[in-house]
């Protein structure tokens, strides 16, 4: 292991002698980066000082250890001493070692952890635990991407950037259209990088909406990279049948009444992928033999995008049925932790995440024929509207073809109420086509009040 002791005395000396080097310190480093107490202390001390606008000195520090009963623990002669020490590199440099040293100290209690869960008898699968490793290394890798990302940008530098994204939009505004006409008009297609939540009762039809769409952006002719599907309510043979039904427009119950010899399998195959060319695009994640936690959602996408170069949408049906990586205290908590990885994977994997939720009951109780939907619908977690880019609801008397799907978030554009036909023998959603001339997919009196960005 990296011995710090030098490096933690000289950082914190250099920010007890020069101010400048406060405002860097505090920017960079973290009480938890000092492997010592005493130096814990001193650096919780600094900030504290800093944080009310008082001059940082050894005096200063001082003083504020003998006040809060600190100095037993932090004694004066150790605060005189770290400003005695040589300085033999630029700050910058320690602030690296001492950053090295905690992501070492962190990748030695993660693997001792793992290693104690491996030879100790538990109901743990390996595959589990493989799982919950890469998930606590690709965390660590997060968290230096981001350190390493973080600067300050100028206002000059920031217009010119902007500028220049406006002059050559094909280059930056990627969004990818979900297939549906009216839809589009309204949310201008899924942007990368986004995360939008669909909510929706059950029965009603939202993971037949999902797949439609997933369907529609893999037979896109510019779609480039695989649509991924990650199903815990239905088996990747049952979705097969929905999009085998909604191609050959026959119900799924013609077509499993179908006896396919052998032989004609690979004919019939490469008919149906041939008859809309890009639905080879679309990639189904078996979830019947591993619990789906983020961690795992993560780990596969990631594989995928080093495969194929990238991916064009990420489908997750649904957010209630995701177990998570460690058990908290309520499952609020849990859902919280999934939607801010599913937010940073979209981040940073430029890439839609659309993810289908389910209702709390309180739009049950709400009176009146037609029901009024709000973000905080989506079931279990505040976090999940507040966390999303673009939230809508989908609606439809059972029995009904015709739905309504409510745009109540969309950060940066409109939110509006969008028609769509569903045609259930074929578990399929369809544009409108034939309607009223006055009316128009964007309707400021039917749309939802709340306008979240």
């Amino acid at each position: 292991m990296i011995n710090t002791d030098k490096s933690e005395s000289a950082v914190l000396g250099l920010m007890l002698l020069k101010s400048q080097y406060v405002e860097m310190g505090l920017a960079n480093l973290q009480e938890s980066d000092f492997k010592a107490n005493n130096n814990q202390i001193l650096f919780r001390a600094i900030n504290a000082l800093h944080s009310q606008d008082k001059e940082i000195s050894p005096i200063s520090v001082t003083a504020y250890l003998q006040k809060h009963g600190l100095e037993s623990k932090c004694t004066e002669h150790h605060v005189w001493n770290v400003t005695d020490l040589p300085v033999m590199y630029d700050f910058n440099e320690y602030v690296r070692i001492l950053h090295q040293a905690h992501q070492q100290q962190d990748l030695y209690t993660i693997l001792m952890k793992k290693l104690h869960e491996v030879d100790s008898p538990n109901d743990k699968e390996m595959g589990e635990i493989r799982e919950e490793l890469i998930g606590l290394l690709e965390t660590m890798n997060e968290r230096e991407h981001y350190a390493n990302e973080v600067q300050a940008v100028g206002i000059t530098e920031v217009f010119k950037e902007t500028i220049h994204q406006l002059n050559h939009p094909e280059e930056f505004l990627h969004r990818t259209p979900t297939g549906y006409r009216d839809l589009d008009a309204v949310i201008e297609g899924l942007s990368c990088g986004s995360l939008t939540f669909i909510g929706a009762r059950p029965s009603v039809g939202k993971t037949a909406l999902g797949v439609n769409i997933a369907c529609n952006i893999a037979t896109n002719k510019r779609t480039q990279y695989p649509v991924l599907v990650f199903s815990m309510e239905m088996s990747r043979v049952d979705l097969a049948l929905r999009i085998m039904s909604r191609y050959e427009h026959k119900s799924r119950h013609a077509i499993e009444r179908q006896k396919i010899a052998d032989a004609n399998m690979l004919v019939m195959c490469d008919k149906f992928l041939n008859k809309d060319k890009g639905i080879d695009k679309l990639f189904f994640v078996d979830t019947s033999k591993t619990r789906l936690t983020p961690n795992t959602i993560v780990s596969v996408c990631r594989d995928m995008q080093k495969k194929y170069g990238g991916l064009s949408l990420i489908l997750i049906d649904y957010m209630q049925m995701l177990e998570p990586d460690k058990e908290l205290a309520n499952r609020n908590a849990e859902l919280t932790i999934a939607s801010r990885r599913l937010k940073t994977l979209a981040m940073n994997l430029n890439c839609p995440v659309l993810v289908m939720s389910q209702l709390s009951r309180d739009v049950e109780k709400r009176s009146g024929n037609e029901v009024f939907f709000k973000n905080s619908d989506l079931r279990d977690s505040g976090a999940l509207e507040q966390d999303a880019d673009t939230i809508m609801f989908l609606d439809r008397q059972i029995g009904c073809s015709e739905s309504v799907l409510y745009v109540t978030k969309n950060r940066g554009g409109r939110v509006g109420v969008v028609r769509l036909n569903f045609e259930q023998d074929y578990t399929t959603f369809t544009d409108v086509r034939f309607r009223d001339s006055k009316e128009t997919a964007w309707n400021e009196d039917e749309s939802a009040s709340e306008r979240n960005h």
